[in-house]
């Protein structure tokens, strides 16, 4: 069925949000999970006592109350809608937090802005407090994010966590492992700090440009133009393709990387020099994509079989790669 949204079930409907600034109320959806990938999970229940434990049913977390055996929360299926309801419990305040930043909190009302809001009650044992009702429903893909320009740190941290989930559930769903993935995102990080859009030097298709900065950047925009997913193999195509499409040039950017890992080119071969990467081992790229060597392994090899920079900045890429691993 897809991507979800939580969203108050309460009558004015204010959406569950994250990753954008701006009040609550008029903040973008923020990815749950999708059915086919439930590590896509990002919600975990926290309290300020020490008497609760979180526990995962069916790719939601919940939390039981260990003084009096009783859950504060629970998921039940009604016709096509799903409900998690937060309950009055005997003792604290409660609050729910992103498992993967445990310092932004959900405000369950009021308009907090940025991506640091600050907590506020979820519920409470206060008399004539209600407990609030969080619907799950289906939504649409998340954004892609892209920013024309050139140089590093051109997108920021939210924009850059929106594009690797987009990233990872497009590569899994081509069969890669997480695994692979996350080595890959670990090298788009410092090469475009994941930005589809950016440039080495701008409008100069003769060096870097994508997510990997292809070099020279004319290889991807001459296939491109081959494809049909832009009008003329220019500058001037793709950076309007960026501001028009961000997210079909996203998926052609991926595709390309698949097909140059495999055909155009057969760019996916160790360098001559691989220990230099930090590793000796050489994979296929057949081999790579399903992989279940660390992280850290696989952006070290790819580094070295298809990125190859005369600067490898090696502890950079498995930095982030890691870090990715982490947050997905």
């Amino acid at each position: 069925m897809g991507y979800y949204k939580i969203k108050s079930h309460a009558g004015t409907g204010k959406l569950l949000n994250i990753a954008a600034s701006g009040p609550i109320s008029g903040r973008k959806n923020t990815n749950i999970w999708d059915e086919s990938c439930p590590i896509d999970q990002t919600w975990s229940i926290a309290s300020l006592g020490n008497n609760q434990q979180v526990k995962i049913i069916n790719n939601l977390s919940y939390m039981l109350n260990a003084n009096t055996s009783t859950w504060n929360c629970d998921v039940y299926t009604s016709n096509s809608d799903t409900y998690v309801n937060f309950e009055k419990v005997s003792t604290g305040v409660y609050y729910i937090r992103l498992k993967s930043h445990p310092e932004r909190y959900l405000t369950a009302g009021g308009t907090k802005s940025g991506s640091d809001v600050s907590w506020e009650k979820l519920s409470t044992t206060t008399a004539g407090k209600k407990a609030q009702q969080w619907k799950v429903t289906a939504t649409s893909l998340p954004t892609v994010y892209t920013r024309v320009t050139s140089g590093a740190d051109s997108l920021g941290d939210d924009q850059m966590e929106t594009n690797a989930e987009y990233i990872y559930n497009y590569l899994k769903k081509k069969g890669f492992t997480k695994n692979a993935i996350c080595g890959i995102l670990g090298n788009m990080n410092s090469e475009s700090t994941i930005n589809p859009a950016v440039w080495q030097s701008l409008n100069d298709m003769y060096l870097g440009y994508g997510l990997v900065q292809w070099d020279d950047g004319k290889l991807f925009i001459d296939w491109a133009k081959k494809e049909g997913v832009i009008s003329a193999a220019t500058a001037e195509a793709v950076n309007s393709l960026a501001y028009s499409n961000p997210k079909k040039l996203m998926d052609a950017e991926l595709d390309y990387l698949i097909v140059s890992m495999n055909t155009v080119g057969n760019w996916f071969k160790p360098d001559n020099n691989q220990s230099k990467y930090g590793t000796s081992e050489t994979l296929t790229a057949s081999q790579f994509k399903v992989s279940n060597k660390s992280a850290d392994i696989l952006a070290r090899i790819f580094c070295g079989h298809y990125e190859r920079p005369g600067v490898p900045k090696i502890s950079e890429r498995v930095a982030n790669a890691k870090k990715w691993y982490n947050f997905l």
